[in-house]
């Protein structure tokens, strides 16, 4: 959310734990249907869908540019690999987990297109290592499904931070000069991923050594080219929803996942009188033994992307874990409020 309705938020939060009072709020966005390819418009972070309903009648070439978000994962073999060292071709970025039924069901075609122009399109499977997923049980269905596509494991959560990856499987699409064009944030067939491959390539001049596409007519997957433009970080609680899982988070990496994506609360577990005394700008106050009674009716949707924070880490420990337990599965410790870079509000 972004500072004005975190300020209306933090006022609510105050109230209802001072006196009680009861709050709306409104729902998530929903999903787009399975197969949609959207394209990005001039913004990443979802503060900008209204902006990009406004100019929904320009043309894709009078739209700025979207340059896709660097970051860093590892191969089989542990060598360290960057989205930026593949600028130069056309690039299929797919996240993706072994144990997300979608993502197995796209896969196949995935590895179909690949043995069919992967000498022309760069493609980089990157798989969403953190609880459930561990490279080992990744490397072993690779194996068992015969898999000879370029993969790399996002260990260190550099690829899901750079993009605000929330909901498996998700596909984007990027040109040969390093800017997003279009995205899939469910399963798509290989008539999709196609459609999408195409959209990499300037105006009406495809390259020559790609597959033709079935005709429009023909092909189920036509109708889920939409061209109505909106971020690429937008909500999607839809298909493989990251699990809920404990996760620490240092306070830089988290402004890194905060530039790319506005929708989220910092949540301050700590007294009243602490947060009084200094708090992060835009930061809700819920005390930690307020946290089990009072987070569902300030935050419903268990979707909701939230960074706890304290004085020294042990309450925001506690309040992360017992957000976890009720389901919420976007939930990041950052720890001690000491370690925030920048000035506090009081």
């Amino acid at each position: 959310m972004n500072n004005k309705t975190k300020t209306i938020a933090g006022v609510l939060a105050l109230v209802l734990f001072i006196g009680g009072a009861a709050v709306a709020y409104e729902t998530l966005m929903a999903n787009n249907g399975t197969g949609d390819i959207l394209v990005p418009t001039e913004g990443i972070d979802s503060s900008t869908s209204d902006q990009a309903s406004s100019q929904g009648d320009q043309s894709q070439d009078e739209k700025e540019e979207l340059k896709a978000p660097d970051f860093t994962a590892i191969d089989k073999d542990g060598n360290e690999v960057s989205l930026s060292d593949m600028i130069g071709k056309p690039i299929v970025l797919n996240f993706w987990a072994s144990w997300c039924g979608p993502c197995r069901i796209e896969m196949p075609h995935f590895q179909e297109v690949y043995d069919d122009i992967g000498e022309d399109v760069t493609f980089m499977m990157v798989n969403m290592i953190g609880g459930r997923e561990t490279q080992s049980t990744a490397e072993a269905y690779i194996d068992e499904s015969s898999f000879s596509m370029p993969m790399y494991f996002d260990t260190e959560q550099s690829a899901a931070i750079a993009y605000g990856i929330r909901t498996l499987p998700t596909t984007m699409f990027i040109d040969e000069e390093g800017n997003l064009v279009a995205q899939a944030k469910t399963t798509i067939d290989k008539e999709t991923l196609l459609r999408g491959i195409d959209m990499i390539y300037d105006g009406d001049e495809t390259d020559d050594t790609l597959p033709p596409l079935e005709d429009e007519s023909e092909s189920s997957s036509s109708s889920s080219i939409v061209a109505d433009p909106t971020s690429f970080v937008n909500n999607n609680p839809s298909w493989c929803t990251v699990p809920p899982e404990y996760i620490t988070i240092t306070a830089e990496s988290a402004l890194e996942f905060m530039a790319v994506k506005e929708d989220y609360t910092l949540l301050d577990v700590r007294t009243l009188e602490e947060f009084g005394e200094g708090h992060i700008d835009g930061a809700v106050l819920l005390p930690v033994d307020d946290v089990q009674a009072n987070i569902e009716a300030l935050y419903p949707d268990k979707t909701e992307l939230i960074f706890v924070y304290c004085r020294s880490g042990n309450r925001s420990k506690t309040a992360s874990e017992t957000l976890i337990s009720m389901g919420y599965n976007h939930v990041y410790d950052m720890g001690s409020i000491g370690d925030w870079p920048h000035p506090l509000v009081k």
